[in-house]
């Protein structure tokens, strides 16, 4: 790949992570990891595409849900 194609991978590769995220779809956005991908937050570390899945679910209000 070029580094202008590079560049345009990277920005496509946000785009969907944060348009999944946005939409809450958790497991679109895990997917954008490697299978033993590690998410590190605040609210702690996740690996692989289950666990990342996972967290998020446990941290990421869902609009509708709740008090």
């Amino acid at each position: 790949m070029s580094v202008l194609e590079d560049k345009d991978a990277i920005r496509e590769a946000m785009a969907a992570y944060c348009h999944a995220l946005d939409a809450c779809r958790f497991a679109d956005v895990a997917s954008l990891f490697a299978d033993d991908g590690i998410w590190t937050t605040d609210y702690g570390e996740a690996k692989g595409r289950d666990a990342i899945e996972a967290m998020l679910r446990g941290i990421v209000p869902v609009k509708g849900e709740g008090p």
